[in-house]
């Protein structure tokens, strides 16, 4: 009967020195950890009404002439620097007569107020304002929408009395994108009726929408 002679006892150590050495690689290559860290900054999404220029002007022939008048680039005078002197070159107010006042005022970023006091049939106020993006993303803007009070009257004001509405219509479209440091302007067009009372004060809001450029949500108040 043949008999296997055994490993010396030096070359078994030997091995399981090795096996064990060849585990803790094993070990240590499965529970090593990889921590990758990163940091988004985000942007901030902000805009705001300006009001530019008022300008009052009774009904007539040369008064009209006067605010239909071209600039030599094109467009309407109001609202429009025709000689290049930085400044507005329509001031078409009745200068030291006590007769029909329009004023604009912003109650927050958003909503403005417009009041005619002491008006007459006939009479037009004209209104430039700006919205501006102020943020640091791209944004949509929406058409100025009416409000008397709280009623809603949508993309103009068209009573027996008063006739309100973006000039020319409609100031910019729903979802008209501004790109930071970027403006868009309106000018709003205020003409008192025939049937206007005597002695009364018109106030109206003007409220402009903002969105992020990526949504499609629209004014809350629209049904």
């Amino acid at each position: 009967m043949l008999h296997r002679k055994g490993l010396p006892i030096g070359v078994i150590v030997a091995l399981l020195i090795l096996a064990l050495a060849t585990v803790g690689v094993g070990y240590g290559l499965w529970s090593q950890t990889l921590v990758i860290n990163g940091t988004v900054n985000t942007g901030n999404m902000d805009a705001g009404l300006s009001i530019e220029e008022i300008d009052e002007v009774a009904y007539d022939t040369l008064a009209m002439k006067s605010f239909n008048d071209i600039c030599p680039t094109g467009g309407y005078t109001i609202g429009q620097n025709c000689d290049g002197n930085d400044g507005w070159d329509d001031e078409m107010e009745a200068e030291g007569k006590h007769v029909a006042q329009c004023s604009a005022v912003l109650l927050d970023r958003y909503t403005m107020q417009v009041t005619v006091e002491n008006a007459y049939p006939y009479f037009n106020c004209f209104i430039r304002y700006n919205v501006a993006n102020t943020g640091t993303i791209p944004i949509h803007i929406y058409h100025p929408d009416y409000f008397i009070g709280d009623v809603y009257y949508g993309a103009g004001i068209n009573t027996n009395e008063l006739h309100v509405n973006a000039w020319p219509p409609p100031c910019y479209s729903d979802g008209t994108q501004l790109h930071p440091g970027g403006a868009a302007f309106c000018n709003l067009h205020v003409n008192l009726r025939q049937a206007a009372h005597e002695g009364a004060t018109y106030t109206f809001l003007v409220k402009i929408w903002t969105e992020q450029w990526n949504e499609v949500s629209g004014p809350p108040w629209r049904p």
